[in-house]
């Protein structure tokens, strides 16, 4: 069973704050007067739409007045960011209008948290790519680092590093997330290589038949020729 990287206590708490529509965040002191009803960019609607959102100079803004490592650890103990299946398992006395109606808001709310902490360059855990198909995971304080780390790690394989190599912050800095990212990429590679010589020994077994097929072939016209008096 996996750490739990913020309590569940925590994690409903601040579900339910946000699903409200107007978030007292964290210290409970946001007011109805911290919000206004703009037009502008909707994950719920998939389009631009009236909704409910902080005052861009008030103390709501930008995310009802929680960090972003905080809403990060909440959005991943969601069944790891899968809000719809976390909202079925919470409430299984309710119909899917209900159901989608929170999951819009907290795609408007907790998703664009996330996003905005996968963008951020600071401290976590980030995925880097030192060329394709290859993924490796670190904790660093910055990209810049990340990529060092990176390429310190592969060094001494013989590995060429790809000159643009990608990285990505996935998660916040917590030891037992690195170990299940490193475990999942094992798991990954594992079934990777597998595969990779189940096709070897596939590719070997028809090369064999391919040899005697071609060693037939030229007996079998030679012979033909012969008795037909080429």
């Amino acid at each position: 069973m996996e750490k739990s990287i913020i309590s569940k206590r925590k994690r409903d708490s601040i579900i339910d704050d946000l699903l409200t529509i107007h978030p007292t965040g964290p210290r409970g002191v946001l007011k109805k007067s911290d919000y206004t009803r703009d037009y502008k960019w909707s994950n719920r609607h998939r389009g631009y739409a009236n909704i409910t959102g902080p005052i861009t100079s008030g103390p709501a803004y930008p995310h009802y007045g929680y960090d972003l490592d905080t809403l990060q650890r909440v959005w991943w103990e969601c069944c790891k960011g899968d809000l719809r299946s976390y909202i079925r398992g919470r409430w299984d006395d309710i119909g899917n209008k209900a159901v989608s109606r929170r999951e819009n808001r907290l795609n408007d709310r907790l998703k664009v948290a996330h996003e905005a902490f996968v963008k951020e360059n600071s401290r976590g855990i980030w995925e880097c790519r030192p060329f394709y198909g290859l993924k490796l995971f670190v904790m660093a304080g910055n990209e810049a680092t990340a990529k060092l780390l990176t390429k310190t790690m592969v060094a001494g394989c013989g590995i060429k590093v790809d000159e643009y190599m990608r990285a990505t912050r996935v998660n916040v800095a917590e030891p037992s997330l690195l170990s299940h990212y490193n475990n999942v990429n094992v798991s990954r590679v594992s079934s990777q290589l597998k595969g990779a010589l189940e096709k070897l020994e596939n590719a070997r077994t028809n090369i064999e038949r391919y040899r005697e097929m071609l060693s037939a072939l030229e007996d079998f016209g030679q012979t033909q020729a012969e008795l037909l008096g080429a």
